[in-house]
């Protein structure tokens, strides 16, 4: 996809075709998006829709968000803030899912897929078991870099939190490892 098509996608009446800074700006910007969407979100599809809607999203506002000192957080932040959503969604889907189970004699849906394959598996697994608010300081500061008083303002928490999380979530990690290595005391 490229932001010719998103701007299509964005259903704007009007809308020109993008500037050439918004296209430089998408093709640096995309692929780490993406990669960082993967680790948060734990599926590569989902990361590219999630990273799709966020540029869909950044179009029409592109005038004011390129004069930002970091337009890409911008874009991190709406992404987290779309994620967040479609797992508020899925909470409140999987609280309705015992109300159409299938009564006892009747079929049941099939199974879903498996891990998406460019995930590693046990990365993935980790990251899966641990809270929303843990694995985001996780994926901002490891994969991303981004320092503590980085991931406080992209986040709107207080640095102290973040340190928090973040040591709460190293914690969990590591309990997670050896759970899987099979010595889970140290």
């Amino acid at each position: 996809m490229n932001v010719s098509t998103l701007t299509a996608a964005s259903g704007k009446t009007g809308t020109v075709p993008a500037p050439r800074e918004l296209e430089e700006f998408y093709a640096c910007a995309y692929p780490r998006l993406v990669a960082t969407m993967t680790l948060l979100a734990g599926s590569r599809a989902e990361a590219e829709e999630l990273a799709q809607e966020a540029f869909v999203r950044l179009i029409p506002r592109w005038v004011t968000v390129r004069e930002y000192d970091d337009p890409e957080a911008w874009l991190r932040t709406t992404a987290r803030r779309l994620a967040t959503s479609r797992w508020r969604r899925a909470v409140v889907a999987a609280r309705s899912l015992p109300m159409l189970a299938p009564r006892p004699g009747e079929a049941g849906p099939g199974t879903r897929g498996t891990t998406d394959v460019e995930l590693d598996v046990d990365l993935a697994r980790m990251l899966s078991g641990l809270s929303r608010e843990h694995r985001e300081v996780l994926v901002w500061h490891h994969a991303l870099g981004l320092g503590v008083e980085e991931i406080a303002r992209e986040l709107g928490i207080a640095p102290g939190t973040v340190k928090s999380r973040l040591h709460r979530a190293r914690e969990a990690a590591r309990a997670a490892a050896q759970a899987t290595a099979g010595n889970p005391g140290r």
